[in-house]
């Protein structure tokens, strides 16, 4: 019998048509199930609903003396829902368990025994409706225990196999997997109320090593009250097992005392071996005293779990396992040979990250620094290319450090995320500003290659700060960019202990300084170069106009992080030119040299002052979301992850453009393949599903999903087809129109 609204439905459902006791209380013969059919686009939830939400409530009616065992929930899934909420339900049918123990004596002439409940739940999508309805199901005794109808029965073995299991289950009854082994810790333990901690749990003897992990391990709390979990994050360790770390909040006010803190770890198939995914369970113990610091000790008694249980479903069959304590190890190991190839793709990345679009624009740079080699001594040019090469490795060094503390405090960042700043991306304009005013010789300062046209013959030596300098200025201009290799690389370093992101951080820089110190390396082809002239000039005002081109494109992107920082930063440059020509030209209104330094440090001054107005208001950040703009070919839509679930629900294909406006690859593959006539003809006409998801001010939602599909950076092209939405298709950075149409002829 169904009853419910018009969003869910509910009915009893049974594995017996027929039920009779075991003759022993503990031993149940039956499994109930209250079945939940809810409507397309809509969802409930969990035992723990998340954020927001209520999870669903059943009550049973049974005779005297009979009972029914705690609900037995599937596994969820996250949901993010409007204003980024995060909760964790089921946005289909759903069926929950429960088991049905019968005394073992009955009374006399009973035939039929009806079994009732009470449910009561809240569906949501754009608004949410609470519910309620009384079933009930009508069964007889028997001798025999015919089974239920065949749909029932698959629905609740597939409850049950979804569900994790608790270790005494396992015990005596499964065998082991791979040797899988969960480790939950509390860091500190105890920890003070009103304070914050880290949940770690560490997982051995994963089936197979997966650098999406985040995509193929999933971290669900229970409920309690007094403890509020963050966001997890994930991470691979040297010694080959893999951590999920969450940081959690201790609730002023929790009493003290010992807390039992529980959740399940959803393992998918890539990665454990499975024909679905596996949902185990994982416990833990934490200690709550007064507020204060915590003592930063681990309690004596270890939260380790000595064994854990799970079962996987597979067509008919349910296949029962455990994960026992072992010593045993899998393959997901941390692998030398993984790690060189990580060090050698980026170091191949960096090489190509020369030729990249992001880089183009400040070749002028470079290509006054190789003109320049070829009027100096041979020991003079390998000085100053070490000297940019020492800069090249010291702000990749910088930038792996910044990372690795990032990553540390919780925060998910990557490639290019210091791009999503106004702050440094108003400090770039300056500078790349600055730089083409001394091409155009309005203003001189001594740093690498970039002495005035009519000292180039001279041949004045920069300081080797100036060229260390010039290294600086390269990696930070160069790190938009994303190269081949580079997303393997990176993907690896970013999941890494500290060591090995270092590692991978420094054979990137590397790759970017090799040009440079082959040539200062070779004399021979030193010789080959041009020699510096008069002609020298010309050259030098065309490279200055690239350098304005790299200005005009900076102040695009501080355009869409900011509401009006692009005026107020075009101020500023103004002010900084005139502040540049008073200094150069004080000669000709005062002539004594006391006069000319008081009057530079009144300029001081009012730099200082006016910059410090103008700064601020170039820096605000705009308050409000940015909405994603049509094109003439492609009506796109904006990134949620419940609209990729619904179009994939409809039998869609799924196209997201991961992207960001300071992103010069990305605006070049945008204008030359995404938005042209044939691509965008071909989504119309197939109903593709377009969305774009805008990384430019580093949106945390988009930022997690680039870990979970294993990149730590933009562009990235992904291609989900709704007969197999468990592998989407990652295309290659440098995308051409022939990939992007096989790929989406490929999933409808």
């Amino acid at each position: 019998m169904l009853a419910g609204n018009r969003y869910v439905k509910a009915r009893i459902a049974s594995d017996r048509i027929n039920i009779q006791p075991s003759g022993d209380e503990q031993i149940s013969t039956a499994t109930l199930a209250i079945v939940l059919e809810v409507s397309p686009g809509w969802h409930i939830y969990w035992e723990n609903s998340g954020d927001s939400g209520s999870p669903p409530e059943v009550k049973w009616s049974l005779p005297e003396g009979w009972r029914a065992g705690d609900l037995i929930w599937p596994a969820p899934k996250r949901i993010i829902e409007r204003g980024d909420i995060v909760t964790y339900g089921y946005n289909s049918n759903v069926t929950l368990a429960s088991r049905l123990y019968i005394p073992a004596i009955i009374p006399e002439k009973t035939e039929t025994v009806d079994i009732a409940a009470r449910v009561r739940w809240l569906v949501c999508a754009e608004i949410c409706v609470p519910g309620e309805a009384e079933i009930s199901q009508s069964f007889e005794y028997g001798s025999d225990l015919p089974l239920g109808p065949s749909d029932d029965i698959t629905r609740i073995e597939r409850t049950l196999a979804e569900a994790p299991r608790t270790a005494e289950q396992a015990a005596s009854t499964f065998k082991p997997l791979n040797g899988l082994l969960v480790d939950a810790a509390a860091v500190p333990n105890p920890a003070p109320r009103n304070s914050q901690f880290e949940l770690e749990l560490t997982l051995s003897g994963l089936a197979a090593h997966n650098s999406n992990l985040a995509r193929h391990l999933q971290f669900f709390p229970h409920t309690q009250a007094y403890f509020d979990f963050g966001a997890p994050r994930l991470r691979t360790n040297a010694d080959g097992t893999a951590t999920v770390i969450s940081n959690v909040r201790v609730i002023s006010g929790a009493p003290q005392q010992h807390y039992d803190l529980s959740g399940i770890l959803l393992i998918g198939p890539k990665i454990s071996g499975a024909t679905h995914p596996i949902s185990v369970q994982w416990t833990g113990g934490i200690e709550v005293h007064g507020d204060g610091a915590g003592s930063g000790e681990q309690s004596a008694e270890s939260p380790e779990l000595p064994s854990l249980s799970y079962r996987t479903y597979h067509a008919a069959e349910t296949l029962e396992l455990a994960a026992a304590q072992s010593e045993a190890s899998a393959s997901v190991v941390f692998s030398w040979s993984s790690f060189l190839i990580a060090v050698l793709a980026g170091f191949f990345a960096g090489m190509i990250l020369n030729l990249m679009p992001c880089v183009l624009p400040i070749i002028s740079i470079k290509v006054m620094g190789f003109i320049n080699m070829g009027g100096v001594e041979p020991r003079e040019a390998k000085r100053t290319v070490y000297a940019f090469s020492a800069g090249i490795l010291f702000s990749f060094l910088a930038l792996a450090a910044a990372i690795i503390t990032l990553r540390n405090l919780g925060t998910h960042v990557g490639w290019g995320f210091q791009f999503q700043h106004p702050a440094v991306v108003f400090l770039m304009f300056i500078v790349v500003f600055v730089l083409s005013l001394i091409f155009f010789d309005v203003y001189t300062f001594k740093i690498p290659y970039l002495n005035s046209a009519n000292k180039a013959v001279t041949k004045m030596q920069p300081s080797l700060l100036s060229h260390f300098f010039e290294g600086i200025l390269v990696t930070a201009l160069s790190t938009p960019c994303t190269a081949p290799f580079l997303g393997t690389a990176l993907a690896f370093a970013f999941i890494q202990p500290a060591i090995y992101t270092v590692a991978i951080f420094l054979s990137i820089g590397l790759g970017l300084a090799l040009p440079y110190t082959f040539l200062a390396t070779h004399p021979a082809l030193l010789k080959r170069l041009p020699k510096p002239g008069p002609w020298e000039y010309r050259l030098k005002e065309f490279l200055g106009f690239l350098l304005l081109g790299t200005g005009i494109w900076l102040l695009f992107v501080l355009n869409s992080l900011t509401s009006d920082g692009t005026v107020w930063a075009v101020a500023s440059a103004v002010f900084i030119f005139f502040c540049l020509w008073l200094t150069k030209n004080l000669g000709e209104f005062i002539s004594t040299g006391g006069a000319q330094f008081a009057s530079k440090l009144i300029i001081a001054g009012l730099f200082v002052a006016v910059m410090s107005f103008l700064w601020p208001k170039a820096t605000q950040r705009a308050s409000e979301r940015r909405e994603v703009i049509h094109s003439e070919q492609i009506a796109w839509k904006t990134y949620s992850e419940e609209l990729i679930r619904n179009s994939l629900d409809d039998g869609r294909v799924v196209f997201i453009d991961f992207t960001a406006d300071w992103c010069v690859t990305c605006k070049a593959n945008e204008q030359l393949v995404i938005e042209t006539d044939a691509v965008g003809a071909f989504i119309k006409a197939h109903e593709i599903v377009p969305i774009k998801a805008d990384w430019t001010s580093g949106d945390e939602k988009i930022t997690e999903a680039l870990y979970s599909y294993g990149a730590q950076g933009v562009p990235l092209y992904v291609v989900i087809s709704p007969k197999n939405q468990v592998e989407p298709n990652v295309l290659p950075t440098l995308l051409t129109q022939s990939i992007l149409l096989d790929a989406l002829s490929g999933a409808i």
